[in-house]
């Protein structure tokens, strides 16, 4: 048997995924003038403008649809926190997460931390010193978690009540699963 350090297997680890997904692929320092209007674009469908904000204002209601969704079981991330520890912390915490995630909201910010990830590698199947039979998982921030859970539903919502959502669109919809579409596609 080999005897392999610590510090060699995560830079041969290293390599590997940065072989793979190299973060020049993902980021583009130039600006992107057509996106940013396309961007615009779909704002503007929205109809989200400086009058109509009511809707994307924070409320504690929407801290608690989130901290409900949240998976108590799951690992933290970088920031340190378990999700239980906001899940189970109560009104207290709630009312520390609306306050800290509406601020942060007007202000439109996401602290760095939050966009973030520790990757972690688990094992698949076969040779564990091929670093290829691993699947790499992404820990985030638990509190990134609960704004983002928040902005979603409230896009969501606000896509449903416009109407932005067409009746073919089945995936990721709330009451629309697989089964419905199958009967959908089987009556026609």
């Amino acid at each position: 048997s080999v005897a392999v350090s610590q510090e060699e297997i995560l830079n041969a680890a290293k390599e590997f995924w940065q072989g793979i997904c190299s973060e020049s692929s993902f980021q583009s320092d130039s600006w992107d003038e057509e996106a940013w209007q396309q961007m615009r674009m779909e704002a503007d469908a929205l109809r989200i403008d400086d009058r109509d904000t009511q809707g994307l204002r924070i409320t504690v209601e929407d801290v608690y649809s989130a901290l409900s969704k949240l998976n108590a079981n799951k690992s933290g991330g970088v920031d340190g926190l378990l999700p239980w520890m906001l899940a189970f912390g109560g009104d207290a915490i709630v009312r520390v997460l609306h306050h800290m995630l509406s601020s942060l909201w007007s202000m439109c910010y996401i602290p760095r931390q939050w966009r973030q990830a520790l990757i972690v590698p688990i094992y698949k199947k076969g040779d564990k010193a091929d670093p290829g039979n691993y699947r790499p998982i992404s820990l985030l921030s638990v509190v990134g978690k609960v704004l983002s859970r928040v902005v979603n539903d409230k896009i969501y919502e606000r896509m449903e009540e416009l109407g932005l959502l067409p009746d073919e669109q089945g995936g990721f919809r709330r009451g629309r699963g697989a089964l419905a579409m199958i009967l959908a596609l089987s009556s026609l």
